[in-house]
């Protein structure tokens, strides 16, 4: 008796047994039915996919082939921040431990020899005030940067507690000072390195002594 289906193999053909099954029902000499169809294994590709005109992503390029200037990112973000650094280091105060730490294992010149005092004038007084805690980090910043921009909020801060307080304000002076000392006998001198004047009354405004 001969089987039901036909002779399948991996390859289409025209279901005679040796170049493949057919779609087509066999001859009826077989005394068969329709052929057994093997599906092909693989992905079908989509649409207007051929498989050769896929690019691969810069993720999936070998290691020798990958784009050369990510490599020079972070080298030139580094010498940006390195001359930044050193020029408001030279020319505003900046303290070498900041702003990228260049210089900083050549000098003391950090919070610990830097600080500031803060007086504050109005026609019933005339003192020096303490740092408050709630003012350590306006003046932490103050030190170590001794710009326009942080000591005005040095400043502000000190005029919001005063009134805050019910204390007249007129003129807040900011001074600030560095430890420096002698090559020769390591004598500690104080140096002032800004005085910055923060004007309430009238028009605020700043000026430097």
């Amino acid at each position: 008796m001969k089987a039901l289906y036909g002779v399948h193999h991996d390859a289409w053909g025209t279901g005679d047994g040796q170049n493949g099954p057919s779609l087509w029902p066999d001859s009826p000499e077989s005394g068969a039915g329709l052929a057994r169809v093997r599906p092909q294994s693989g992905r079908v590709p989509d649409s207007g996919e051929s498989g050769h005109d896929k690019q691969p992503s810069a993720a999936a390029l070998p290691k020798g082939t990958q784009p050369r200037w990510r490599v020079w990112v972070p080298v030139i973000v580094l010498i940006i921040v390195s001359i930044v650094q050193v020029f408001l280091a030279m020319t505003a105060s900046l303290s070498p431990w900041k702003g990228g730490g260049f210089g900083m294992f050549a000098t003391l010149d950090g919070t610990a020899f830097r600080h500031v005092r803060i007086f504050v004038e109005s026609k019933e007084r005339s003192e020096e005030l303490e740092i408050a805690p709630s003012q350590e980090w306006a003046a932490a910043r103050g030190e170590l940067f001794p710009s326009d921009r942080m000591l005005t909020g040095l400043a502000q801060t000190v005029v919001a507690r005063e009134k805050r307080y019910g204390r007249p304000v007129e003129t807040v002076r900011i001074e600030v000072w560095r430890t420096e000392f002698s090559p020769a006998t390591l004598d500690a001198t104080n140096r002032p390195l800004r005085v910055f004047k923060w004007y309430v009354v009238q028009a605020p405004g700043i000026s430097d002594e």
